[in-house]
């Protein structure tokens, strides 16, 4: 996945961001099976999800509710007075 230049992201941000998508990844492929199509559709999920989040002042609200409250998995909750500041 080719990182996009995000206004206020510094180099080092955008290699740290695109670690741990590496990571996801690997995980993706010796866990779970993900090929390079599969792979594909998760960074362009990604990709999708992150221009969403630029224009949607509560996406994380909303993640957290899906991946906390829904889904149960133990995330700490973000700071909503915080995020992006």
């Amino acid at each position: 996945m080719k990182a996009r230049i995000i206004p206020g992201t510094s180099r080092k941000n955008l290699s740290q961001m695109r670690r741990w998508i590496k990571l996801l990844c690997i995980v993706l492929h010796n866990d779970f099976g993900f090929g390079i199509d599969r792979l594909s559709r998760v960074m362009d999920g990604i990709s999708k999800l992150s221009d969403e989040e630029k224009c949607d002042p509560v996406f994380w609200e909303h993640a957290d509710k899906l991946l906390i409250d829904q889904m149960k998995i133990k995330f700490d909750r973000e700071d909503y007075k915080q995020v992006d500041k």
